[in-house]
């Protein structure tokens, strides 16, 4: 059982095609970032300009909501991304978070490329959601790398993190590279509070494996002065400085131990009250996982968009006060399972 969702429009560049199961004639939506150009003059907080095809009004009463925002970085245009394709019968949603001088490219390129891979594939044809999530980062990498001339960008020093999550009936399947973390929130057996689990693993080099890895693929990791989080160099250079070590992309990464390989989860549920949140790392550089999800939970599924926005509001906040005059872009999807 399957569908074309959303024909593509001759001339479109951001026209979807993706085959998503739906029951004929079902409604479905489709919402996507579009690429902001370097010369785009967006003010901070500014919202991500998005395209949108089916019945928007399908997300409220699925409670998904989403925001996508520009930090407060002049020299640099938006570079995280999102999509999002709901039908009665499956949610499928993603998060990208750009980095390099080409990352608002390899995102918005990812965000089209991975969903496609991966409800093509002959795995989920066959049921093996799982396999078909690995292969579709196998095969999305494989894409940016051969598609560079054609589309305009350089993986060399640019690259993408990705995760992106299909939810069926009564389980969800969550893949990710990089640092853009998913949480499942679930109700208490008593009472109104809300607990979390973390259901994707955070690449960075601060993960004694990972660090391992990357090391013993001849790099070099190491904390600059004045910087906090650790990076990635090759040896005796100062260059790629990825915080990443997966990711989409990067090039130069790869030759000393970034992978492009996914992480990817099962997960059963049974509960009625319960969401998922799925967040670039301009939410959680400083929030706790039990912070946003309090602020979310009072909201509901009739207002999942509110929450969304009141999440993002808040890290924004969050980062002026910390940061004063930096913001990093952020992203969040509500998903109410």
């Amino acid at each position: 059982m399957g569908c074309l969702f959303g024909k593509p429009k001759k001339g479109d560049p951001n026209a979807t095609l993706e085959l998503l199961p739906c029951e004929k004639n079902a409604p479905k939506v489709a919402v996507r970032g579009v690429v902001t150009e370097q010369d785009d003059q967006q003010d901070g907080f500014a919202p991500k300009k998005a395209t949108t095809e089916g019945v928007p009004g399908i997300l409220k009463r699925a409670a998904v909501g989403y925001v996508c925002r520009k930090g407060l970085k002049p020299e640099s245009p938006s570079q995280d991304d999102f999509c999002i394709f709901h039908t009665k019968f499956a949610t499928l949603v993603g998060v990208f978070d750009g980095h390099g001088p080409y990352g608002h490219h390899l995102a918005n390129y990812v965000q089209e490329i991975l969903p496609r891979e991966f409800l093509q594939s002959q795995h989920f044809k066959q049921n093996d959601v799982e396999k078909a999530l690995k292969d579709a980062f196998a095969a999305t990498q494989k894409r940016c790398l051969e598609s560079q001339e054609e589309r305009g960008f350089d993986c060399s020093l640019s690259g993408t993190t990705a995760t992106m999550a299909f939810v069926r009936k009564n389980v969800v399947y969550i893949a990710n590279v990089g640092d853009s973390t998913g949480i499942l929130a679930r109700k208490a057996v008593a009472g109104k509070v809300f607990t979390w689990e973390q259901l994707t693993r955070v690449h960075r080099l601060s993960d004694d494996e990972e660090k391992q890895r990357v090391e013993e693929s001849g790099g070099e990791v190491k904390r600059l002065d004045g910087d906090l989080p650790q990076r990635l160099f090759l040896k005796n250079q100062l260059y790629p400085g990825l915080i990443n070590s997966r990711s989409l992309g990067d090039t130069i990464g790869t030759s000393c131990g970034v992978i492009s390989d996914a992480d990817v989860r099962r997960i059963e549920f049974r509960e009625k009250e319960l969401f998922m949140l799925i967040c670039s790392d301009g939410v959680w550089e400083f929030f706790e996982m039990q912070e946003a999800v309090d602020l979310v939970a009072p909201f509901g599924k009739a207002k999942a968009q509110e929450a969304a926005e009141a999440l993002a509001k808040e890290a924004w906040k969050r980062w002026i006060q910390e940061e004063g005059n930096v913001v990093d872009d952020i992203t969040v999807i509500v998903c109410w399972l």
